[in-house]
C-alpha cells in the first residue's frame, strides 16, 4: 500500500540548505501551517494542496499581511537621578 509521502526539503532561490532571509521564512510557517491544519484540526484543504502550484508561480503568493508589522523602538540612554 502506497502511503503518503511530503518532501522535508526546503528549496528557494537565493538561499543555502537553510532559510535565511525573513520572506521565505515567512511563507515556510505559513505553508507549514496550512498543510497540518487539515490532520490535525480538521480544518478545509487549502486550494494549493487540492491543484497543485505551477512551477513559475512557486513562491510568488504574499504572506507578510498574514503577520503584525514589526515594532522597532528607539532605545534612549537611562538619564542619571
Amino acid at each position: 500500500m502506497a502511503r503518503p509521502f511530503a518532501s522535508g526539503a526546503v528549496l528557494r532561490a537565493h538561499e543555502p540548505h537553510g532559510l535565511r532571509q525573513r520572506d521565505n521564512m515567512k511563507h515556510w510557517t505559513v505553508h507549514q501551517n496550512e498543510f497540518f491544519d487539515p490532520f490535525l484540526l480538521g480544518k478545509p484543504t487549502p486550494a494549493w494542496m487540492q491543484k497543485g502550484v505551477p512551477y513559475l508561480e512557486k513562491g510568488r503568493r504574499g504572506v507578510s499581511d498574514m503577520f503584525k508589522p514589526r515594532i522597532t523602538t528607539a532605545r534612549t540612554p537611562v538619564q542619571d537621578r
